[in-house]
């Protein structure tokens, strides 16, 4: 948020950010305007990896796979390379 920004909100009490960084660079000007700037400290790296996990379980038919196994059946198929 930009200091301009800040001047225009006068009731502005809290301002929270996902990353330390953006958290960091980009509150100044609530100092002299008593607004506290809080960080939730969240990662994106779960997201992402469990997104490529879903990628891959999709790719592999893992769902159709799992179902056959647990059956005591064998492999259906390859998956998409």
């Amino acid at each position: 948020m930009t200091a301009a920004l800040i001047e225009r909100l006068p009731n502005l009490k809290l301002i929270a950010s996902a990353g330390r960084q953006k958290c960091r660079d980009r509150s100044r000007g609530h100092q002299q305007h008593h607004i506290d700037v809080l960080h939730t400290g969240y990662s994106s790296t779960p997201t992402i990896e469990f997104t490529w996990a879903m990628i891959l379980a999709a790719a592999r038919n893992l769902t159709t796979e799992n179902t056959s196994l647990r059956r005591g059946g064998w492999q259906i198929g390859v998956g998409v390379i």
